[in-house]
């Protein structure tokens, strides 16, 4: 226990030591200058040197982010450090550059320094940076000299803003941020901080000169900007009518597969005639008005067939550390099956264990319900509960809006890879698009493809669900043995398995069928009910059936490490 103790400390004291490391680990900005000067065909050309004081730590890099926005690009003129130019390059001594489409990246890198202060120093051109208003009005520059992501303080720092002398001013420049002083140039003028923080605001510099006075066309990014403004209201048109065009589209969709329904039942009503003759998983899959098949289905057939006598159900001796009841199936009697009635008694003997657990065989069942949905499908649709015609209609619709999608995926991916050329309204003809894509997808996968025979079957079935639950919550249930038999699978089917697997906790037992009552060695309640409990969990069949403007240049970011 010492030892451990020792160990255990030593750990402790050695995360502390690590994290004080860390903690005193720091870098600063001692001084910050930034000198920018106008040209005469629009561009600004930036020196910018920054003296980093290093302490607590090793040191291999500085970087620097400069924004390409409101530009025409960016070019990289040269890099020093303390005084010595750096080739471009990503190995120690260079400076690694990446121009990307909306800014461009610096890293200084160089060997371990600690305790030390270096120089860095940038120079670049931004293109296009001034704003020209043409046929009149003020031609202005917006600048934000420094980084606007930063992680050290800048404890002084200037920047210098000039212009050559033609260039007359139409106003005084305008300053904003967290500056400390502003003082005048003879064809500039200069901003010093102190203390500059992330946190604070940032400085801006806007200068306006008189128009005509620059050489060159107006910026390609203005002239987007411009286009953007006059495009905004096509684009707004475009996706209201894409809107539109879904609405109506789907309305003409719903006036052809509308269905003609005389006198259908109330609202929440409830019957207590059963419906017309269907099997159990038949009458499940289509109760909540549209074709629905899962494990409640499944467990339904199992159950119908346990009670004809097509499979028998055994109790075996408890295992596990629960010691709960455990249960086989064996195959029974040879006669006629439905097609669907086939695919579940096939399934529950394709495992390798002989005789199969029955809880086992319905979790692989429930996982692969391809070939039991198909022949239930196929069954439906030779009664006259399908209409294919309606089928395609929805198949159709889910197409339709597959191909919506991919068009609006496709219009998404050009926009972005234009840099937003277009501006950012035109992202409202993918987003309506794909609006209309996932609109018409959802209600194609959710459409009805039952007949109308159906449809007023489906309409009695509920109405019979009703009663059955009712009858069940209230402990009213059939008092023979072939009573529950036949509606124990039908209620499964309808989605009241755990109602009904409650309720049958009661049940005399001069009600239990034959085909519960002989899985049973001790008698009582108790094997029943845990086969009921059972097969519920492993079908998945208690929740019920299933279903299917003009900005500002500069800024950008700086950091070392």
């Amino acid at each position: 226990m010492r030892r451990r103790l020792i160990v255990l400390g030593a750990l402790v004291a050695a995360f502390v030591g690590v994290s004080a490391v860390q903690a005193a680990k720091e870098h600063v900005a001692e001084r910050y200058d930034i000198q920018g000067e106008v040209r005469s065909d629009g561009s600004l050309e930036v020196t910018e040197t920054i003296r980093f004081r290093f302490t607590g730590g090793d040191y291999t890099y500085v970087t620097r982010t400069l924004p390409a926005a409101n530009t025409d690009g960016i070019e990289v003129l040269g890099a020093w450090m303390d005084g010595r130019e750096l080739p471009w390059g990503d190995e120690e001594g260079q400076i690694e550059v990446d121009y990307r489409r909306s800014e461009v990246r610096l890293r200084w890198r160089f060997p371990e320094t600690r305790d030390a202060a270096h120089d860095f120093t940038l120079r670049y051109r931004m293109s296009g940076v001034v704003r020209l208003r043409q046929g009149g009005g003020e031609d202005w520059l917006a600048w934000a000299p420094f980084p606007r992501r930063f992680d050290y303080p800048i404890r002084e720092g200037r920047a210098s803003l000039s212009w050559m002398p033609e260039l007359t001013l139409r106003r005084h420049p305008h300053i904003t941020g967290a500056f400390a002083s502003v003082a005048p140039l003879p064809s500039g003028v200069a901003v010093d901080v102190a203390n500059l923080r992330e946190r604070d605001e940032d400085v801006e510099m806007s200068v306006r000169f008189e128009p005509g006075l620059f050489l060159g066309a107006e910026p390609q990014w203005q002239r987007d900007e411009s286009r953007t403004e006059q495009m905004s209201p096509a684009f707004i048109a475009g996706a209201c009518m894409i809107i539109a065009a879904t609405i109506l589209a789907l309305w003409i969709f719903a006036l052809k597969y509308r269905r003609e329904r005389p006198d259908p039942l109330p609202p929440g009503a409830v019957t207590a005639d059963p419906p017309e003759a269907l099997a159990p998983a038949l009458a499940g899959a289509i109760v909540h008005g549209r074709v629905a098949v899962g494990g409640a289905q499944v467990l339904a057939t199992v159950f119908d067939l346990a009670a004809r006598g097509a499979i028998a159900i055994e109790e075996r001796a408890p295992s596990g550390w629960s010691r709960s009841p455990r249960f086989v199936v064996q195959p029974g009697k040879v006669m006629a099956l439905a097609r669907h009635e086939e695919v579940v008694r096939a399934a529950l003997f394709a495992g390798e264990e002989k005789p199969p657990r029955l809880d086992k065989a319905m979790r692989a069942l429930v996982m692969k319900l391809g070939r039991f949905k198909k022949a239930v499908k196929q069954e439906l649709t030779a009664l006259g509960y399908l209409d294919q015609e309606r089928a395609d209609g929805g198949k159709g619709l889910v197409v339709a809006g597959g191909v919506v999608l991919v068009v609006a995926a496709v219009l998404l991916v050009v926009i972005i890879g234009t840099n937003f050329r277009l501006g950012r309204a035109a992202l409202m003809i993918p987003a309506a698009l794909s609006v209309s894509g996932f609109t018409m997808m959802i209600l194609g996968a959710s459409f009805s493809t039952l007949s109308a025979r159906g449809w007023h079957a489906a309409e009695r079935l509920r109405a019979y669900r009703r009663h059955l639950r009712d009858q069940a919550r209230a402990g009213h249930l059939p008092e023979g043995p072939s009573d529950v038999s036949r509606l124990l699978p039908l209620a499964t089917a309808l989605g009241l398995a755990s109602t009904w697997h409650k309720a049958l906790k009661r049940l005399p037992e001069a009600a239990v069928p034959p085909w519960l009552a002989t899985i049973s060695t001790t008698g009582g309640h108790a094997a029943y009910t845990a086969l009921l409990a059972s097969t519920v969990s492993a079908s998945g069949a208690s929740a019920g059936s299933g279903a299917g403007a003009g900005g500002v240049a500069g800024g950008g970011a700086s950091s070392a490490g």
